[in-house]
Parts: C-alpha cells; sequence; structure tokens
C-alpha cells in the first residue's frame, strides 16, 4: 500500500467492539460507518497526509459513507464509499440507498464538489447494457 491515498471495504461486517484504527499501516487512517449491521459495513482508508484536509465526515448508515476535504483555492472534493444490497429481496431497501445517494449526489454538485464514488453495487452490467440499449433509441 505504499503509493495508495485512498482505498475503500465493504461489507466490512465489523462488531461494536472492533477497534477503528488500522495497525498494519501505520501511515493510514481508518473510517468505517458506525451503524452495526453483520451483512454490510463500509471503510475508507485515507492515507496520513490527507487527514489535515478532512473538514466534514458523514458515518451514520451502514451502506455508505462519506468523506469531504477541502483544498486551498476553494476547492472541495467528497469521497463517497458505497456497499448496495445485493439481495434481490430487499428491493425496496436498495431502492432507498439509491435514492439517498442520489441526494448526496446532487447537494455534492450543487455545493461545487468534486466528488468520487467508489465502492460495491452489487451490480450486472451485462444486464444494465442490454436493458439501456433496448430502451435507448439514441435521443
Amino acid at each position: 500500500m505504499n503509493k495508495v491515498d485512498f482505498c475503500d471495504v465493504t461489507e466490512t461486517g465489523h462488531t461494536k467492539s472492533q477497534p477503528y484504527k488500522y495497525k498494519h499501516y501505520p501511515n493510514y487512517t481508518a473510517l468505517w460507518s458506525t451503524n452495526i449491521n453483520r451483512y454490510a459495513g463500509v471503510r475508507l482508508l485515507l492515507h496520513r497526509k490527507w487527514c489535515t484536509y478532512v473538514q466534514n465526515t458523514y458515518l451514520n448508515n451502514d451502506r455508505f459513507l462519506y468523506v469531504d476535504l477541502f483544498f486551498k483555492g476553494k476547492i472541495k472534493i467528497r469521497i463517497i464509499v458505497v456497499y448496495l444490497q445485493a439481495d434481490p429481496t430487499v428491493r425496496q431497501q436498495r431502492q432507498a440507498t439509491q435514492l439517498q445517494l442520489i441526494d448526496i449526489l446532487q447537494t455534492s454538485h450543487n455545493a461545487k464538489y468534486h466528488t468520487l464514488v467508489i465502492g460495491d453495487f452489487n451490480a450486472n452490467l451485462e444486464k444494465f447494457y442490454h436493458s439501456t440499449s433496448k430502451h435507448n433509441k439514441g435521443h
């Protein structure tokens, strides 16, 4: 991990008693979702050189978190880590999470953030591309 500035980990399944530090790599800090869910959980590993730029964190969801970094020149970056449900029987929860993420993306855009979205979307891209090509008439 010598040249990695940030990395996401999804479906962490961490427990309340688990430490939030990443002891194996002292040059990194770990930000975890604080809601506990055995089948979810997200984490962002951030190189410590970027920690002084962190202005805000949102860690209160077991399916996503985000971190805001502010730089000179009014440059704002938001890193969003996502883990969407894979279970097809929880479609409503998946759609609710997607709506929350869309709202965060719109808010980020309106606030002039440069936004990075990383994680596990549990998406079948072949099925998605087939569906969009079937319904997209090129307009």
